[in-house]
């Protein structure tokens, strides 16, 4: 395994500092061909700047793109501040927004970059001046930040099992969502649900005041239902729960109920 600094293995690129909405109307192709899309802080909102041509020269100076012949990591600067994405199959430019990462000749085919970015993604967002939605990522931090690169093979036979276990992971999330519509159309009101209040359907009976040094001192089985609402259930003795009652009525219950924290 060895390390290296990311700026021995990328070079990570800065945006266009002039490329505002206003140049970018300005400045569109006559052939629709020679447009390109324009990346910002919000990648996963990438398209929502409309796109300008590739041979701009905005203030004598043209502007930087990138081609759909490479494959490239985007990383927002601010606003969603040390996100990464990749970029492919696309030729783009970006705005000051945004960086790009792009791998060296002696690497091209020595990183799987969805594996850096699954590895990595959470060191990004440590090289953040701040945590809150005015934080900057820092480019000087992440360049000289030093990285194991494992072997190629290492890294893909990691994402073959990564995306086996995403498959999983979204077929549950599907499956979840789907079963919460159909709750929503089970439980949905309409104009003839008759209404009626809680105490005409349920028996509403409160608990008695019971302290922790009493359940070390009478010890058992029986669960006791308390504010502590992730089933951190206390357990006592049945006996000695039996002796408590509210308006003679037992608090000892062998039915399914609904409690509550009040």
């Amino acid at each position: 395994m060895n390390k290296f600094p990311i700026k021995e293995i990328f070079k990570i690129h800065g945006g266009n500092s002039v490329l505002t909405e206003k140049t970018i109307y300005e400045n569109q192709a006559k052939d629709p061909k020679d447009n390109i899309s324009v990346f910002s802080s919000a990648t996963d909102e990438a398209f929502l700047l409309p796109k300008i041509d590739k041979n701009s020269s905005i203030k004598g100076k043209a502007i930087k793109s990138f081609s759909k012949d490479k494959k490239y990591i985007i990383i927002t600067r601010n606003g969603k501040a040390g996100l990464m994405n990749i970029v492919s199959d696309i030729d783009f430019t970006i705005n000051d927004h945004a960086y790009v990462m792009e791998l060296k000749k002696p690497f091209k085919d020595k990183v799987n970059l969805d594996y850096f970015i699954i590895r990595y993604q959470r060191d990004f967002l440590d090289f953040v001046s701040s945590k809150d939605s005015n934080g900057t990522f820092s480019k000087e931090i992440a360049q000289n930040y030093e990285i194991e690169l494992v072997s190629i093979e290492d890294q893909n036979s990691f994402m073959v099992e990564y995306n086996k276990k995403q498959r999983i992971v979204n077929k549950i999330n599907n499956s979840i969502l789907d079963i919460n519509k159909q709750i929503e159309k089970i439980t949905e009101i309409n104009s003839q649900t008759k209404k009626f209040l809680i105490s005409e359907l349920f028996k509403v009976i409160s608990g008695k005041r019971i302290v922790q040094r009493e359940v070390y001192n009478n010890p058992g089985t029986l669960p006791i239902v308390s504010a502590q609402i992730d089933n951190s259930f206390w357990y006592a003795s049945k006996e000695w729960l039996s002796t408590f009652n509210k308006n003679g009525k037992s608090l000892i219950f062998n039915q399914p109920c609904i409690s509550w924290v009040c």
